[in-house]
Formats: structure tokens, sequence, C-alpha cells
């Protein structure tokens, strides 16, 4: 037990799951899944204090739901990283019944 709060992220990229490691790895314990089934199941075994998604892997949003919509999950934040810069995909989350933060990899770089 190392004490940090954990976080899971969920990529299909291993070098963006290793950029993002890298960068917060001193202060959290990371846990890594690939894709919306290995999310659910990381999910609901390591109880993670916060979640980064990215948004566009298949089913990421129906992922978020399952999350929302599952006791033991349901309190976890969400951050749904999206490299997209339209509107309308921005919007969609929202549709999710708990509140989500949706960041465009452009604000990452600033932060």
């Amino acid at each position: 037990m190392t004490g940090k709060s954990k976080i899971l992220i969920v990529d299909d990229d291993p070098s963006i799951r290793e950029l993002v490691a890298q960068s917060i790895s001193s202060k959290y314990q990371i846990l890594f899944a690939y894709c919306d089934q290995s999310a659910l199941d990381i999910a609901n075994s390591e109880h993670p204090d916060v979640i980064l998604l990215d948004m566009a892997i298949n089913g990421m949003l129906e992922t978020c739901k399952k999350i929302r919509n599952t006791i033991s999950t349901k309190s976890i934040p969400v951050i749904i990283l999206n490299s997209k810069s339209d509107s309308e995909l921005r919007i969609v989350p929202l549709k999710v019944e708990q509140t989500i933060i949706l960041l465009n990899h452009l604000a990452l770089k600033n932060y």
C-alpha cells in the first residue's frame, strides 16, 4: 500500500498512457486500462480516486454511464480527455447523469 491516491488512466495508446503517467506518477499510484471492459474491471476491483477516460476509444461514453450506474463506482470522479475540437462531441458527455470534466488536449499543454 503506497498511501497515494489512485488514478486510472484509460487510453488505447501506450505512449499517451505513459506520458500522462510520467507527469503524475510521483504523486499518484497509476493504474492502466486500454479498453472499455478493462476500465470497468479495474474500476470495480481497485476503486480509483479518479478515472481519466480517452473519449476516442469506442464505447467510452457507455463505459462512463456504467461507472455512474454502478453503486461501487458511481462516486468516482471521471475526467474525459478529448483531442477533438468538434463542439458537438463536447456536448455528448454532459448527457451522462453526473458532472464530468471534459478537457481538450490543447488545454493540457498550458497547464
